[in-house]
């Protein structure tokens, strides 16, 4: 009578000499008295060598051989319910969730199922203003309005400010290990720009020289005017609608003068805090993308990388972004006029 090894009496040898044997025979009645073991057992180190490639596997891992801690499955269940549903980042602020029982259980352990089995990572939230019930009455409004406006004539326009000096101020660490200060210039220089897209594409980007007030306003106006022929041949001034958002020297009377003798058909009264709606901040956000990885070492050159990146934008950027305008809009009104996060 042969003795067959008993549960958890399969050395390494033997089960590499499972391995060597079914792909000998492949017959798992031919290789099991040869071990000597059961047919079983050559089946589970069979199955498991097919799956991993070896048959030398940690065990009580996620994913790997062995049973897993009952915390992993009722943990993993709670923890996935939180991070779905609660405005919470480290493991401290979800122990101390009452609704769930894990106050025995360890932020070690806490940590670990976060980020080896759900995957989570802690991410820089967006920043973005609260709105009143006063300014989501309008943006629904207003959206409700505009929802089926020709977007083929339309010209989307805006300022933003870019920086030389740029520190997210995050970094990756590994466990225990200190992320160290944030070497951030507390005045960094800044070059603030004012441009332009349609589905024609990008206009002339304006470099500005100081802050924006009516008469560089209107003197930026004129010059995207001067261009907008060389730029849009065949279109002309009186055939676009224009896009400005409510900012002073936007709506001062001397602006709405300057742009009545265009004959400029205007978009008007633009609803408050709204970035989320208009389709040229998502190319200022790609344009910040590009830049964050230059080189640069003063305004110079940051006015020129700015300038070079304007001019490389491509074209199914720009008109990907507007065709989503109006599924900006309908979401905007299915939110009841809160943020759309496409900001």
């Amino acid at each position: 009578m042969v003795a067959h090894l008993g549960r958890g009496q399969m050395t390494d040898e033997g089960k590499w000499k499972i391995v060597s044997l079914m792909k000998k025979h492949g017959n798992p009645n031919a290789v099991a008295p040869q071990v000597p073991c059961d047919v079983r057992t050559v089946n589970k180190w069979w199955s498991v060598y097919q799956k991993h490639g070896t048959v030398v596997v940690p065990r009580n891992r996620s994913g790997k051989m062995g049973q897993q801690k009952k915390w992993d499955y009722d943990v993993k269940r709670s923890l996935k319910r939180i991070v779905e549903t609660k405005d919470v980042c480290y493991a401290v602020d979800i122990q101390k969730c009452s609704r769930y029982k894990l106050k025995d259980v360890p932020l070690r352990t806490i940590n670990r199922i976060l980020l080896e089995i759900l995957g989570c990572e802690v991410k820089k939230k967006s920043r973005c203003q609260l709105l009143s019930e006063a300014q989501k009455r309008k943006r629904v409004e207003w959206a409700t309005e505009h929802l089926n406006d020709d977007i083929s004539k339309t010209v989307y326009t805006d300022e933003s400010t870019f920086e030389l000096h740029f520190s997210h101020g995050h970094r990756r660490c590994l466990p225990g290990q200190h992320p160290g200060p944030s070497n951030e210039v507390k005045y960094p220089e800044k070059v603030m720009v004012w441009g332009a897209v349609s589905l024609c594409g990008t206009f002339e980007i304006v470099i500005l020289s100081e802050n924006v007030n009516t008469q560089t306003y209107i003197t930026t106006l004129k010059q995207f005017f001067r261009v907008l022929p060389h730029a849009a041949p065949g279109v002309k001034p009186d055939q676009i609608v224009f896009q400005q958002d409510g900012a002073k020297p936007h709506t001062a009377t001397e602006t709405i003068a300057f742009l009545k003798s265009k004959k400029i058909t205007l978009l008007e009264h633009w609803p408050a805090n709204s970035p989320d709606l208009s389709p040229i901040e998502p190319i200022w956000s790609w344009m910040k993308h590009q830049i964050k990885k230059m080189t640069l070492r003063d305004r110079s050159d940051l006015e020129a990388a700015i300038t070079e990146v304007w001019g490389r934008i491509p074209r199914k950027v720009v008109e990907g972004v507007i065709n989503a305008y109006p599924k900006h809009l309908a979401e905007c009104i299915l939110r009841d006029g809160e943020k759309t996060g496409h900001y």
